[in-house]
């Protein structure tokens, strides 16, 4: 359980080597290391949540970064630390983190329309040493 990891209870979500917490305007990151025997999380340390809107509703990890669906609208923080806020209660939202051509996409569906996000700094930032996102081993730099 997460009260394990972080020592409080609050929504988290994990994939990959990443496990995520918020609470109140921060993102509590944690990096899961199976084969250290002294201990098998590694605090990667706290994001701040600039733009954040309401309460968190979901939280999902991609290429790029994460994303925060709130109340009203999306937060994407990017692999930079940048803080994107989406304006819009979405009805659907989807990261492709197995994709081969849209690992980089965040597509959002609203009443009225479909909103197509391509995020790109990721590509130039070190795979090994980042905080937010997902590593990706298949890039060949």
């Amino acid at each position: 359980p997460s009260e394990e990891i972080f020592h409080s209870k609050s929504y988290s979500w994990g994939i990959q080597d990443k496990i995520c917490q918020v609470i109140d305007r921060t993102i509590k990151v944690v990096q899961y290391i199976p084969w250290n025997e002294e201990s098998k999380f590694k605090s990667l340390g706290e994001i701040g949540l600039r733009d954040f809107k309401g309460e968190v509703v979901f939280g999902d990890s991609a290429f790029f970064g994460f994303v925060i669906e709130c109340d009203n609208g999306l937060v994407v923080i990017d692999s930079n630390l940048n803080n994107i806020w989406i304006n819009g209660e979405p009805t659907n939202w989807r990261v492709f983190p197995r994709s081969k051509h849209y690992e980089n996409h965040l597509h959002i569906v609203y009443e009225d329309r479909l909103e197509i996000y391509s995020f790109n700094d990721d590509y130039f930032v070190d795979q090994e040493g980042k905080k937010v996102g997902l590593k990706n081993f298949n890039w060949k730099r």
